[in-house]
């Protein structure tokens, strides 16, 4: 059984927290963003929402990242959108703790919402946590941790504007994940290279560049409540990562390649002197 998925089950009684709830003053919900990791499942970083009331000694993660790492063919099905996904519950501290482990950065926006959008949010949340409504189908380019977040606030209240960032120039999705993964897992990137199709290729829409948790956390920093105010008040690091040297190898998806081109080069020059030395000349 996975890391995350044992946590979906051991987590599930903060559940009881959260049905039936109603926000009052003391009630808050954020945006946690998370930095990239070193692993196939978290290189390109992790979005999830969080709710606090300190009167009713609540503080949960709900988090749509949550999958079993010991499914059968992980990596193929991560890749290629045919992975199950859990909505899971659970604490904040157990949350934070994972990311000190991974020593990766966290962020958090508290958002300005009253307790009417945040009852609705959080109704929401209630019913997708439900057995039958929690299990989705991962998509890694349009229907993950990010994009799940984006849906919610674009459909459950319309008194905030929801703003997306205006590249100057667009980029495709294989070049934005090339700027993640060609650092951190080259090897990924190198799969990911083969396995996604062209439909990668083309110049993606404003709303579409938030696949990824860094714009999910532009697109709340620039998104407005009511049309006045910033739907963000306030910005604040749970946890920054320690600088840690990266390793470096010499056995890259480049130097593979270039392996190849040169063998290949080898067998086609043999196999051209092969026929001239056979030629017979008149």
């Amino acid at each position: 059984m996975g890391f995350r998925l044992y946590l979906l089950l051991l987590s599930s009684i903060y559940s009881l927290f959260a049905y039936g709830f109603s926000a009052g003053p003391a009630t808050r919900l954020s945006i946690l963003t998370a930095e990239g990791g070193d692993q196939i499942y978290n290189t390109f970083g992790h979005s999830a929402i969080r709710l606090v009331d300190t009167t009713q000694q609540i503080d949960i993660v709900f988090n749509y990242g949550t999958f079993d790492f010991g499914a059968p063919n992980f990596i193929g099905n991560f890749i290629n959108g045919k992975l199950d996904y859990y909505l899971n519950d659970e604490s904040t501290n157990n949350f934070v703790m994972n990311y000190i482990y991974q020593n990766r950065t966290l962020y958090q926006q508290n958002l300005s919402l009253d307790t009417s959008q945040i009852n609705q949010i959080v109704a929401f949340l209630e019913w997708n946590l439900k057995k039958e409504n929690r299990v989705y189908r991962y998509d890694f380019l349009f229907d993950n941790c990010a994009t799940r977040i984006r849906d919610i606030f674009e459909k459950m209240d319309t008194s905030y504007e929801i703003q997306y960032i205006h590249p100057e120039s667009h980029r495709s999705f294989r070049k934005l994940i090339h700027r993640d993964a060609g650092k951190q897992v080259p090897w990924l990137d190198w799969g990911m290279d083969l396995l996604l199709g062209l439909n990668c290729d083309r110049d993606i829409t404003d709303r579409e560049y938030t696949f990824l948790p860094a714009y999910i956390f532009e697109m709340f920093a620039i998104s407005k409540n009511n049309k006045y105010r910033k739907l963000v008040d306030e910005t604040n690091v749970l946890f920054q990562a320690v600088p840690v040297k990266p390793i470096t190898h010499w056995l890259t998806p480049s130097v593979c390649n270039l392996f190849l081109f040169l063998v290949i080069l080898l067998i086609t020059y043999y196999e051209f002197t092969k026929k001239i030395k056979s030629y017979k000349w008149d």
